[in-house]
């Protein structure tokens, strides 16, 4: 049984541990981390889940076992937050307590299969994408 086993979920298949595994692990790392579709390689899953990794991480038996840790998490953040006292700023600087919020908060995010990024368009990109969606007068 997995150590991330809830009561009343569906069991894991041995490919949803590993992902579990890894994305608990992949939360722990500084620096670089790995994407999701990396996760889902790495856990053995095909080309078309790993372009998607969505299918995988939005079923409600890997939400289930992931929620203990993202509570964990979000826990965790509330505290550093309750924490930011503008002396404990100075003393502690800025950029100290930034960088635990954001690493937090983007774990938090990632594990409970939010965006953890955003992506820019250029202006060309733009327009195709207005073009495609203007109404037709």
């Amino acid at each position: 049984m997995s150590i991330y086993t809830k009561p009343y979920t569906k069991p894991l298949t041995p490919k949803q541990e590993k992902v579990i595994t890894l994305m608990v692990e992949n939360s722990r790392i500084t620096g670089k981390s790995k994407s999701k579709g990396e996760i889902m390689r790495e856990a053995g899953y095909s080309k078309a889940i790993q372009e998607v990794p969505s299918k995988v991480l939005n079923s409600e038996t890997i939400k289930a076992h992931l929620n203990p840790f993202i509570k964990k998490l979000e826990a965790k953040r509330d505290m550093a937050i309750n924490q930011l006292t503008e002396k404990k700023l100075k003393k502690a600087g800025a950029r100290d307590t930034a960088g635990v919020l954001d690493i937090l908060i983007k774990n938090q995010q990632l594990l409970g299969g939010n965006a953890t990024e955003r992506v820019e368009i250029s202006p060309a990109e733009r327009k195709e994408v207005d073009d495609a969606f203007a109404l037709n007068e």
